[in-house]
């Protein structure tokens, strides 16, 4: 779970880093950072099923509200593939969350987590 966790750090971290030169840089950082933070404070404690619940839902919205948006400007004219990017984006930051909300079902122990890593 630990090798899990750490590559999906490394994976945000490295999605954050390339917003630099987003027209909206610091939304996107932060989105991607936020995962980055929540992958790593999950190796330390499985307390954040709240976070994450709250945190699924956020980014549900966002995912919404931007494809909402991509159909609107397909109408209109051509869309970019920019918008259509960030939108796989938040779908695959929501489908971190809900690993991360899932996988805090697992109690730590001393030697390591209950059940299969």
């Amino acid at each position: 779970m630990h090798k899990i966790l750490i590559v999906l750090t490394v994976i945000y971290i490295a999605f954050a880093a390339v917003q630099y030169n987003d027209p909206d840089p610091y939304f996107w950082i932060f989105l991607y950072a936020f995962i980055a933070l929540l992958c790593i404070l999950r190796i330390f404690t499985n307390r954040l099923s709240v976070v994450t619940s709250l945190g699924i839902v956020a980014y549900s919205i966002i995912f919404i509200w931007r494809v909402s948006t991509m159909f609107e400007l397909s109408q209109r004219d051509a869309y970019s593939m920019e918008e259509l990017k960030e939108a796989g984006g938040l779908l695959l930051s929501c489908a971190t969350l809900i690993f991360l909300h899932l996988s805090c079902r697992y109690k730590r122990t001393s030697i390591g987590y209950d059940g299969n890593d």
